[in-house]
């Protein structure tokens, strides 16, 4: 893979994204308006848990879109025949999406960041942003090898709404927008099972300046690895059904 190769791909497909309105809008405030619906509103709990979760919130998004939906929709796009036509390997094109993922992701997070601090003042220091930057970039991992199975696994048309389906449910079923004690009792039992709980806890840890959870870990990279094999399946079958 070369990597200025990937970092032009990068840059070409960033500006492609930051000229459509229609995905840089719900990227960047989506998540914000959800903090300011639910997040402000907790008045029980560490507001800086509930800071750093809704920013996650955010990375996740990002990831399964961009994977997801971007994936579904360059099958469909004319264009795609001619990029695979062109000297440039998957694993080149892989990387440029996860760079851009990472900007946007990072552009998703800053709004939710900077108002939590203008209203709800988490007291965490400049090492624990640090420490939480790096865990919303590495936590995202499995929620982009989720993304890149349905970008491969579904049409086209309805990457948008299934996308969405699958974002909200496993960000309520991880308890992403609650405080622990205020989920429903099933949703209380589901939860520590969910990849977004897993994700949550790790964030909350890296903001107290704590080791992450061993079991928050191993939740994330057993989820990573579960991803990862549907989506080599989802890709093989649909690499197969072009050429069947």
């Amino acid at each position: 893979m070369s990597r200025q190769l990937a970092l032009t791909h990068a840059r070409t497909l960033g500006t492609e994204l930051s000229r459509s309105p229609g995905y840089v809008i719900p990227t960047l405030l989506f998540p914000l308006g959800f903090y300011a619906a639910f997040g402000l509103q907790v008045r029980s709990g560490d507001v800086r848990a509930v800071a750093v979760s809704f920013a996650g919130f955010a990375a996740i998004g990002v990831a399964l879109f961009q994977f997801g939906v971007g994936i579904a929709a360059e099958r469909a796009s004319p264009w795609e025949a001619v990029m695979r036509a062109l000297p440039v390997d998957a694993t080149t094109r892989l990387s440029a999406r996860a760079i851009v993922a990472a900007v946007f992701a990072t552009g998703a997070a800053l709004p939710v960041v900077a108002l939590a601090v203008a209203v709800k003042h988490p007291h965490i220091p400049v090492v624990g942003w640090i420490a939480v930057a790096t865990a919303l970039i590495l936590g995202s991992a499995p929620f982009a090898a989720l993304g890149f199975a349905i970008g491969h696994a579904v049409p086209p048309r309805t990457a948008l709404p299934i996308t969405n389906v699958i974002y909200l449910a496993i960000a309520y079923l991880g308890g992403m927008w609650s405080t622990p004690g205020t989920l429903p009792t099933i949703v209380s039992s589901i939860a520590p099972y969910m990849p977004t709980h897993a994700f949550r806890d790790t964030l909350v840890a890296a903001a107290a300046g704590q080791q992450p959870p061993p079991t928050a870990v191993g939740l994330l990279v057993l989820y990573t690895a579960f991803f990862a094999a549907l989506a080599a399946a989802a890709a093989a079958t649909d690499e197969l059904r072009r050429h069947a």
